[in-house]
């Protein structure tokens, strides 16, 4: 049996506000930057200019991301989006992964977002979602019981490519928040392009 032959996927964020979110790369050399704590302190100090220079969580938000920067290798298909507008909170993180539909262990959209994760608090709350680079998706959210008793949530969007599965999540303790923020986390998921481009054999 011949094995798939493997896509070349490319993500985008089209017309996505550079002013709330930041890319997080995970290989280097990114944009003339050959680390993750020069990177990070130039982003962090784009943020403190727009929130009155509050050095001490600029160094904060720069720590946060040099950990989110170094929390994924640069192999393998996912991508981190941060969401930090001004420095009033801690950066709130979006995921983003590509699977091919082909191989491995999933059998579905579903189960690839772990919709099926055994524990949670009730069963996943899972709405249509349509994007125009997309197109038809689902959105889903899930809460767990924390081991405080507390719950914690994941929004997650997800669609099926012709040889791919995409997804992006988020997840969060402050459930009011998040649920505030959920026009902002809707509009990047559909800013979201991923290109296939089936390699050559």
């Amino acid at each position: 049996m011949t094995a798939p032959t493997p896509s070349v996927i490319t993500v985008r964020l089209d017309g996505v506000d550079l002013d709330r979110w930041i890319w997080v790369p995970h290989a280097w050399p990114y944009e003339g930057f050959t680390d993750p704590r020069g990177w990070a302190d130039a982003a962090a100090k784009r943020v403190a200019r727009r929130s009155g220079f509050a050095f001490v969580k600029r160094a904060a938000l720069r720590d946060d991301l040099i950990e989110m920067s170094r929390s994924r290798d640069s192999v393998g298909a996912h991508w981190t989006v941060a969401y930090a507008p001004d420095l009033s909170r801690p950066a709130r993180i979006a995921r983003i992964e590509v699977h091919d539909s082909r191989v491995g262990t999933y059998r579905s959209l579903e189960q690839f977002m772990q919709l099926d994760t055994p524990g949670l608090e009730g069963p996943p709350v899972v709405e249509p979602f349509v994007s125009l680079h997309l197109g038809e998706g689902i959105t889903a959210i899930m809460h767990q019981r924390n081991a405080d008793r507390t719950l914690s949530a994941v929004r997650s969007y997800g669609w099926t490519l012709p040889t791919c599965w995409v997804s992006m999540y988020y997840a969060d303790f402050d459930l009011g928040l998040m649920e505030r923020l959920r026009p902002e986390f809707d509009a990047l998921a559909r800013a979201l392009q991923v290109d296939e481009q089936v390699v050559d054999s």
